[in-house]
Parts: C-alpha cells; structure tokens; sequence
C-alpha cells in the first residue's frame, strides 16, 4: 500500500465512505498507534484526514470493545485487521522509518536466497547449477543438459529413440534459501521454490509425461500431441499423496512435507486433482479451472475462489500472505532465509494479508511480521522463536 492509497482509505473514512472491512481496518490500525503512543509517525500530508479519522474512532472507543490481535473468538476481525496493519507497517518502516518493536536479534550475517540448486545425472553425478558457468552443458541418455543465459537449464533432444531413456531420471533440488527455474524435455517451463525438489525422466513416454514434485514449483506446461495414440500427452505431477493431471496450462503446487495441506492453484486452462491412493478414485477427482486453487487434507479436496496472482509472487521476489496463519507465514520466512523456527503451541493463533519483499534483510522482515502481527519475535543464530 502506498503513500497515495493510505490517503485515499483515510479520505475515504472520513467521508464515511468505507466498507465495513475497511472500516474495521482503519479503526484497529488507529487503535494499535494509540497503544504504542506512534501516532506522531503519520505522515503530515495526512493531516487533513487522520485528525478526523482519529477523532470519530475516539468517540467509539468507550462504546464498543477493544479488538485485541490475541483473541481468537472473532477470527474475522483480527484477520482485516492485520491485513491492514501489515500494509501500514511496510510503508511505515520503509518511507518513515523502522516501527518501533521488540525484535530481539543476535546478529549472524544471514542473506536472503538466490538462484541456487543442484542436478543429480541418471548415473549418480551431481552438478551443482548456481557455481557453473553460462553456456555449461552435459550429454546424457541422449539429451544435451544446458545452462542458458539468465541461469535457467534447459534440455535439448538429441536422439529421439534412444534406448531406455524414458526409465532414467534427472532430479533437481533446491536447498532452503534456493530457487531455481528449469525447462523440461518437453519444453515445459517449471520454476522450483526454496527447498524443494523435481524428480523426471531424461525421455517422456508418448502418452503420458509424468513428474514428482516436493516442495512449491510453479509450472507452464507445453501442450504436446501423442504420436501414437493421436491424441494430447498428459502431465501429471505426483506430489506427497495426491495427483495433478493437465494438458496443457498453468498452474501452482505448494506440497511440503511440513504442511498439513496440498495447494494447487490454477492460473490458466483446467487440472484434474485427485488423491495418490483411493478405493474409488472417479468420485475424488475434481477439475479445477483458472482462478481456483485445490486444497487437498485429510484424503479430502476443497475447491476455493482466489488471487492467483499473488499465490506466485514467490517466483517474482515476494512473499504473499493471504488469510495465512503465523506459522506457515514463518515457514516461508525460514525456507528462503535458511533458519529454523521455534513455535510454540501456546503462541496465538491469527491470520495475516500482505506482502514484502524476499530480498530485504530478514530483521526487516521480521520486524514488520512483529509488528503487524503483535506477536513478539526473537532472532537467536539462525532460530526465530516466539516470545511469550
């Protein structure tokens, strides 16, 4: 949220012109400033509008009860709330200066990730992508393995009919702080998020391409005929217990082996989505299309409506939070930075919207998640915890 869009919300607000959820944005984010005495950080370009906005907000306190971002009775409210708080927290700490929080760090240099992973050859080489030079390539099975300019690997069909190839296997792996980008033999495009891994053949079958993933990959897949069968090769990718099955299209997996749902998000064409294991595998099947994502938990399949662009920002240097719990959002935080998390059971459980950038300092990170969650954050090493 910028500087123009903060104005137009407070405007908005004073003219009583706000939805009820910006409503209930405004008043709690006022509220917050007033806790921590910082209202003298608004901007006085503001000045018009905040000293109205401040004014009715203070006739309400003493009518309603204070929205705490710790209660869990009213998951709603505390999820808008923070929607807001989050945005107002990056323009606060990257236009006016740091927020004021509790952040409590011990300083071990850790960077932000980078394009960085590792190619295990059918006999058992690994190459390490990110210490090659451009224009690097290998043979292999009757394939040409190239690192193209930009960093990405590309393979290139050297021998259609070369024999076994479609039994042997590359797998690519990104280490916690890495990610990487890779086009299939298929000329499928795949972009792997941080720890994560894409095990596939040197050679796809003619009738179907098939892939196992691990971790989050985002994938453009090449709609390719069938020579034999004179009909569409299907895709699919394995992932933990599920199966995604396309033509062609784009689309979204998130399935790490620390997260309790498998989430695949549709950006363009349609997906069928079934479990890995069924006893009646027709009636568990559930297509998908473009601006839907699939969550799969407890052998089940649940279609939601959502913003698929945010679901990939990761691969366009951010990280997006919409309706996402703290936990999950300090998962993501602790793949790109490679550290570790110490969250306890009794931290409050709340829900956050927003976005910021991958490629800040992790403090910085950290503290604007601090702040805008209100849950207190400590920085040991390489351990984020909690903080009661």
């Amino acid at each position: 949220m910028d500087h123009k869009e903060i104005k137009l919300l407070l405007e908005k607000y004073s003219k009583g012109e706000c939805s009820l959820k910006e409503k209930l944005l405004v008043e709690d984010w006022y509220r917050e400033l007033a806790e921590k005495e910082e209202l003298g950080f608004i901007d006085p370009n503001y000045d018009e509008y905040s000293t109205i906005v401040w004014s009715k907000i203070q006739n309400q306190i003493h009518n309603k009860n204070k929205v705490g971002r710790k209660q869990t009775s009213n998951a709603f409210i505390i999820s808008v709330a923070a929607s807001l708080l989050i945005a107002i927290s990056l323009f606060a700490y990257w236009q006016l200066g740091t927020p004021k929080t509790s952040l409590v760090a011990h300083n071990t240099e850790i960077i932000p990730g980078d394009n960085r992973a590792s190619l295990y050859l059918s006999d058992g080489t690994v190459v390490l992508l990110d210490e090659i030079d451009e224009n690097w390539n290998a043979k292999d099975q009757g394939v040409n393995v190239k690192k193209l300019e930009g960093g990405l690997i590309a393979y290139e069909i050297l021998e259609k009919n070369s024999e076994n190839s479609s039994e042997k296997y590359h797998t690519i792996k990104t280490p916690k702080g890495g990610q990487f980008q890779v086009i299939l033999p298929d000329s499928t495009k795949v972009w792997l998020n941080a720890n994560s891994s894409l095990r596939f053949p040197v050679k796809f079958d003619a009738a179907i391409r098939e892939v196992e993933l691990d971790g989050e990959a985002y994938f453009e897949v090449n709609k390719r005929k069938s020579a034999s069968l004179n009909q569409d090769a299907r895709f699919q990718v394995r992932s933990k217990n599920q199966v995604v099955e396309v033509l062609g299209t784009h689309f979204n997996i998130s399935a790490y082996q620390d997260d309790t749902r498998i989430k695949t998000t549709l950006l363009e064409g349609s997906v069928r989505v079934s479990p890995l294991l069924s006893t009646n595998l027709g009636s568990s099947k559930v297509l998908t299309k473009a601006g839907q994502q699939a969550q799969f938990e407890n052998n089940e399949i649940q279609v939601t409506n959502v913003n698929v662009d945010h679901i990939i920002d990761w691969k366009n240097g951010y990280f997006v939070f919409n309706n996402e719990d703290l936990l999950s959002i300090l998962r993501k935080v602790a793949r790109w930075y490679d550290v570790e998390i110490e969250y306890p059971n009794k931290t409050p459980i709340l829900t956050l919207d927003g976005s910021i950038s991958k490629y800040e300092n992790i403090e910085s990170v950290l503290s604007v998640i601090e702040f805008a969650s209100g849950v207190k954050l400590s920085l040991k090493g390489r351990r984020i915890s909690t903080m009661q």
